[in-house]
């Protein structure tokens, strides 16, 4: 029994633990750090990452109450066209500081880099944090963290309709 259970808890693990995002926090100060956020997370930052560490454990802070009103709020995305390169090509202005048009050319190329390609979003937003500490019973905290992730394929009927309008006699499939 034991050659067989030890086995199949590692590979229970691994597969079930692929999609747990429990600590995968996305902010400036973890990712500075090494993505630290839930060793080096104290007092009101400890939300989310690290309850443990909403004690008072920084050095002369005596506060009794930490409240925060809308502190942290960020919006990441990834995908395989959407870059820093592909932005600066098809939506920034031009090296002499002239406004961008797309031309048929850069429709054409935007359409086969970006059609039926998935991207991925997360946005989050810390609402309200609230912590009491006391002296005798330890510290209690109370926080509103609100995030969505998911993912999108932009189609090419509807990446032609963005780029191009509606033009007449064109049938577009937005399903």
């Amino acid at each position: 029994m034991k050659p067989v259970f030890f086995p199949v808890t590692i590979l229970f693990f691994i597969f079930s633990c692929s999609n747990l995002f429990s600590q995968n926090v996305f902010d400036v100060r973890s990712m500075s750090m090494g993505n630290t956020s839930v060793s080096n997370s104290y007092d009101i930052d400890a939300f989310n990452q690290n309850p443990a560490n909403i004690l008072n454990q920084r050095l002369n802070k005596n506060s009794l109450i930490y409240f925060n009103l809308f502190t942290n709020a960020g919006l990441f995305t990834s995908s395989d066209y959407l870059s820093l390169d592909f932005y600066d090509d098809y939506f920034t202005k031009d090296d002499n500081g002239n406004t961008r048009y797309l031309n048929d050319n850069d429709k054409a190329n935007i359409l086969n880099e970006a059609s039926n390609q998935q991207s991925n979003y997360l946005a989050s937003a810390k609402i309200l944090s609230f912590i009491l500490n006391t002296k005798n019973s330890g510290s209690f905290g109370l926080s509103i963290y609100e995030s969505t992730n998911g993912n999108f394929i932009p189609g090419r009927d509807f990446l032609e309709l963005v780029l191009n309008g509606n033009e007449a006699n064109t049938t577009y499939n937005l399903s």
